[in-house]
């Protein structure tokens, strides 16, 4: 999952090697000083990084 914003990046990465779940996150922000008018989408933005980080996932043993 990738986030994309004027304010930064945000990506979420879930993999298997061998018998490991692999997860990175990586987020990135971007400097700068932004006008009052964008708070609003500044917020946005951070809710939805957070949802993408409690996002969970299942794991299921193959019978």
């Amino acid at each position: 999952m990738i986030l994309n914003s004027e304010f930064g990046e945000f990506c979420v990465n879930v993999r298997i090697e061998d018998d490991k779940v692999i997860y990175t996150r990586d987020r990135r922000m971007n400097k700068g000083v932004f006008p009052a008018e964008e708070y609003e989408a500044f917020i946005d933005f951070y809710k939805k990084m957070v949802k993408a980080d409690k996002m969970k996932f299942v794991l299921v043993k193959n019978l």
